[in-house]
């Protein structure tokens, strides 16, 4: 089981990668419903944590060459060190909510651009427009949220990306 966070309006499917909660391992066939019951109030008891950490993140303030520090992490940690996506191009918000400078934002943003795809970038042997594909995957959808969660985990740390 992994805990998510749902944002009003978008089931963009933000999902949290923090070793104290994660997920929630347990055998489940043959498991009596009241042990799943068990396991889903024993990760609840992990939100204010959660939240806590979702309020310090929005408080954190980056900078432009902070948050192009992040997007290119993650057309690195995506694509490959010779990818032709512009991190730039991964900064471009779709929702008036996500214009702001702050980690958490910031994070919502490259979250979902990746996620959702359309992210447009030119094809360097035809010379043609193209866009990112949409994650249909949900393993490597858990896998990217859980990358981008560790990254953003990593920055409240240190203070850098990379």
């Amino acid at each position: 089981m992994e805990i998510g966070l749902f944002r009003l309006v978008c089931a963009n499917g933000l999902v949290i990668a923090d070793s104290k909660f994660a997920q929630v391992k347990r055998r489940h066939a043959g498991v009596e419903k009241e042990e799943i019951f068990e396991v889903i109030h024993e990760a609840s008891k992990e939100f204010p944590n959660v939240w806590s950490k979702v309020s310090e993140y929005k408080s954190m303030k980056l900078t432009n060459g902070q948050r192009f520090d992040f997007a290119s992490k993650v057309v690195e940690y995506q694509w490959g060190a010779d990818s032709v996506i512009s991190p730039n191009s991964l900064l471009n918000t779709r929702r008036p909510e996500d214009q702001s400078d702050d980690l958490f934002s910031t994070y919502n943003v490259l979250q979902e651009n990746i996620i959702k795809g359309g992210v447009h970038y030119t094809n360097p042997q035809r010379q043609t427009l193209r866009r990112t594909r949409a994650i249909k995957n949900a393993t490597r959808d858990i896998r990217i949220n859980q990358e981008l969660w560790t990254m953003m985990e990593l920055f409240r740390s240190t203070k850098r990306f990379r």
